[in-house]
């Protein structure tokens, strides 16, 4: 039951906590710190980026994580191990690929279709289909094109096999 919980209360830095939140960061700070992905139909702009660029954007994303590796200085060695150099190698790699996903996403679609970062829309009078980058955490198992862009669209997800078990006094 307790699988699904918020962000705050899991601890930090777990793999687990990395595979399941990192999209959500990288969709965050994506979008919050570049003026090419602002809006939500503008997530096709990552295919119009350079290599030389996407390593740039990667860098300044893992560079969060390494400025926080170096603030556990401080405290001791069991705080200190939250966060190795391995971990962020692992960060790296998988904001990487998950970049990577999202430029194949939107290389592989046809002429007639737009990359949107959420709340696609195809009604039978548009002109132009649109695909979302972000795909929901509760979406059927078919419809899954990422693993890493399963974002969380609510802090709070219970998984639908959790029971409450109330006792009477």
């Amino acid at each position: 039951m307790y699988s699904y919980v918020e962000p705050i209360s899991i601890t930090p830095l777990t793999k687990k906590a990395i595979e399941r939140y990192l999209g959500l960061y990288l969709a965050t700070m994506v979008r919050h710190t570049s003026n090419d992905f602002v809006d939500r139909k503008s997530a096709s702009h990552i295919s119009e980026l350079s290599d030389e660029q996407v390593t740039i954007l990667i860098n300044n994303l893992v560079q969060e994580f390494e400025f926080k590796k170096s603030g556990l200085n401080e405290f001791d060695s069991l705080v200190q191990n939250l966060l190795k150099d391995e971990n962020i190698s692992q960060i790296k790699l998988w904001i990487k690929e998950a970049i990577e996903e999202w430029k194949n996403l939107d290389d592989g679609l046809d002429s007639q279709t737009d990359l949107v970062f959420t709340r696609a829309t195809n009604r039978a009078n548009q002109q132009r289909r649109q695909e979302q980058l972000y795909v929901d955490i509760e979406a059927y198992e078919g419809t899954i094109h990422s693993k890493k862009w399963q974002v969380p669209m609510s802090l709070r997800v219970i998984e639908p096999e959790a029971a409450i078990k109330i006792n009477s006094i």
